[in-house]
């Protein structure tokens, strides 16, 4: 995945459970696939761990239908992992453990597209508010 310093991202990577069974999704240490693996934590070296796995502005957000929400502080290549655990009636039935590669980099801000052909139809606005990551309004 590619990223840009400085710009609010949201993430979606299609968390979801087709029996309808509650998912919690929650940043986690990355496995190692040595000895040991794959019960064994990879070494993060300071400042990063699995809770804190690149430099962010805002820290790394989890909405619970698996959006992730984050501002790259800086260039970077990061692997960032996640755990997602089922529940069925309060019991926990299964969990999962997915890796994320991402390439954050410096971007130039291009010019906004211009709209060509006819103006007689106007989509409905999407607004973003900066304050809450997390909300869309369309």
């Amino acid at each position: 995945m590619f990223n840009c310093v400085n710009q609010p991202t949201l993430l979606n990577l299609g968390v979801v459970d087709p029996d309808g069974d509650s998912l919690v999704i929650e940043l986690t240490n990355c496995r190692d696939w040595g000895a040991g693996a794959p019960n064994t934590s990879v070494t993060y070296n300071a400042p990063y761990s699995g809770t804190s796995p690149f430099p962010t502005l805002s820290g790394i957000l989890i909405q619970s239908n698996g959006l992730f929400s984050y501002i790259p502080a800086q260039a970077i290549r990061a692997v960032f992992c996640y755990r997602v655990r089922e529940f069925r009636n309060g019991l926990q039935i299964g969990e999962t453990f997915q890796d994320v590669y991402l390439i954050i980099q410096n971007c130039s801000n291009p010019a906004p597209p211009s709209a060509v052909g006819s103006t007689n139809v106007q989509p409905t606005p999407v607004q973003y508010n900066e304050t809450n990551p997390n909300t869309l309004t369309f």
